[in-house]
């Protein structure tokens, strides 16, 4: 439950919503869990509007992030803490995959079970996290070039990390990003996915007269560089960015080019 807070007025309105909710739930006879509740305000203001919300008569805890659906969401809008928690997760995982397989030859089972335990777990939801502070890129990246390195080290592999991982088709986690970015606005385009709200800001690039710029889809310009790099804004430079034309029909031609192959 949510609502645009502008005013006292708005607050009240939340709480108003939030009494009538747990009626509902009432005289539904379905039990809320307090516990579960939380409050959180999204907002950059450094004095932000702060009331007091009850639900059941019990106080809603306020909070500085929550998660939703497996992703951090923090008040000021950004996504440190989130990508600070899946980077650590990771590197515990990959300890883990280190210490159970010890005893493993096999490389590419060190692989699948690298991409399966570790990697999937720094990627999902990647469309909305995505980041673009090179220290946070680096840092995600540190969790492969580890893995790549005790790969390294375990075979005694006379090559350099950045080959091993071309050998394996361990494509950097940046060009995955990009792809995942591509491919969520070529399903929407598609029909593969059912996103009314967001498929009516796609704009197409139409030029007032024969220029120079081949881009497909038009980009909002953007005075800051947080709302420069909001989701959709970053998918649809990185739409115009991998191909003179954005093909709509064959995912693999944009995946081989995401990745470095087309």
């Amino acid at each position: 439950m949510y609502i645009k807070i502008n005013s006292v007025n708005d607050c009240e309105k939340l709480q108003s919503d939030l009494v009538r909710f747990s009626n509902w739930c009432s005289t539904n006879k379905l039990k809320i869990n307090i516990d579960k509740c939380a409050i959180i305000s999204f907002t950059r203001r450094k004095n932000p509007l702060i009331h007091k919300y009850s639900l059941d008569n019990h106080p809603i805890t306020l909070v500085s992030s929550i998660k939703d659906l497996g992703i951090i969401l923090s008040n000021d809008l950004s996504f440190n803490e989130h990508i600070s928690y899946i980077y650590s997760k990771a590197m515990r995982m990959l300890g883990f995959v280190r210490r159970q397989s010890c005893d493993f030859n096999n490389i590419i089972c060190l692989k699948t079970l690298y991409c399966s335990l570790v990697r999937s777990g720094l990627e999902y939801g990647s469309i909305i996290w995505n980041p673009y502070q090179s220290g946070l890129i680096q840092r995600l990246d540190r969790v492969q070039c580890n893995f790549l390195r005790h790969l390294v080290f375990k075979f005694e592999l006379n090559v350099s990390v950045d080959s091993l991982g071309r050998e394996l088709g361990l494509h950097s986690l940046t060009s995955r990003r990009t792809f995942n970015d591509v491919s969520f606005i070529f399903k929407l385009l598609n029909n593969k996915l059912s996103s009314p709200e967001i498929l009516e800001r796609v704009n197409w690039k139409v030029p007032a007269f024969n220029a120079r710029s081949t881009t497909t889809f038009h980009v909002p310009f953007h005075s800051q560089s947080y709302s420069f790099n909001e989701p959709l804004s970053r998918m649809l430079r990185n739409c115009n960015s991998v191909a003179f034309d954005f093909n709509f029909e064959n995912e693999f031609k944009l995946r081989c080019l995401c990745l470095g192959f087309g």
